[in-house]
């Protein structure tokens, strides 16, 4: 018996090394990094969970990869704003029209803003105006 319980343990190691990547593949073919995400994104991670259908907190909470206290601060939040509809009869949630305009212009943003690996390297800036421009504080270039 005792054989057969350390090949399991392995089995179940590897299970769970290889089940929780750092990255996590969302719909869309977008690959998010789930560390250190900030409120905005979260919210949008849950509303995008509830967007087609009624769903339970447990699903959103699976989809939006959030923990519980996390959850219940933000569906808190979503209720009050109206981006997320609860129904008390059934216990579940679902992305109202406010809702599916915040996920709208958060992706508006994700559009018009790069990402930051994409942002020019500041050292490797070699036009002497450019520079300039860089070293000088922000105010007198405003007034020009």
């Amino acid at each position: 018996m005792s054989g057969i319980i350390l090949p399991i343990v392995v089995l179940f190691c590897l299970m769970i090394f290889y089940a929780l990547p750092g990255d996590k593949e969302k719909e869309g073919g977008a690959i998010n990094t789930l560390k250190n995400r900030s409120d905005i994104e979260v919210m949008a991670s849950i509303l995008r969970a509830a967007i087609s259908n009624w769903e339970y907190k447990t699903t959103i909470m699976n989809t939006a990869v959030v923990s519980h206290s996390q959850l219940i601060r933000y569906l808190a939040i979503a209720v009050e704003k109206g981006l997320i509809e609860y129904s008390e009869t059934t216990g579940l949630y679902k992305t109202t029209e406010a809702g599916v305009k915040y996920l709208s212009k958060y992706e508006q943003l994700l559009v018009l803003l790069p990402a930051i690996p994409d942002l020019p390297d500041l050292d490797s800036v070699t036009d002497s105006t450019t520079q300039s421009q860089l070293n000088e504080p922000i105010k007198d270039r405003l007034f020009l």
